[in-house]
């Protein structure tokens, strides 16, 4: 029972009226009424959707027949198809520029690690062998 149920039922017994007044029984026939609106529409909550592309159908039929209105919608829709094909090219590019600049990224790392391993082999190599004096070679001078 909502509120305004509450005080009416409060108010009639306050003025002595039984369960049979005609009041009562009003409340009573319009609850039930709102009982069964809550349970349908609880029911339907989830169902209504509206598919667009059988509205589009629908409409594009029902306008064929008028051949002014008719090229209107096509060009109308051509300008959709090409407007939705430039952004899946626009994704697309962008999405290849990132994956190619993480590639670069990846390779420069992967060459400044190789070098620094390369290096760093190169000076364990030299400290584990002892180095020898430059040898000396004998000038020889032609008289």
């Amino acid at each position: 029972m909502d509120l305004i149920s509450f005080v009416n039922v409060v108010y009639l017994r306050t003025q002595g009226a039984t369960k049979g007044h005609p009041v009562r029984k009003e409340l009573q026939r319009v609850k039930e009424y709102m009982d069964k609106i809550d349970k349908l529409s609880a029911a339907n909550k989830g169902n209504i959707s509206l598919d667009k592309y059988a509205a589009k159908r629908f409409i594009k039929h029902t306008l064929s027949s008028n051949a002014e209105i008719k090229e209107k919608y096509n060009v109308q829709e051509q300008e959709e198809y090409a407007k939705s094909f430039l952004d899946s090219i626009i994704a697309n590019a962008s999405e290849s520029s990132v994956k190619a600049k993480n590639a670069r990224s990846d390779k420069n790392s992967d060459a400044t690690n190789i070098l620094t391993d390369k290096r760093k082999a190169d000076d364990e190599s030299s400290a584990s062998t002892p180095s020898k004096p430059p040898s000396k070679k004998s000038k020889k001078r032609n008289h």
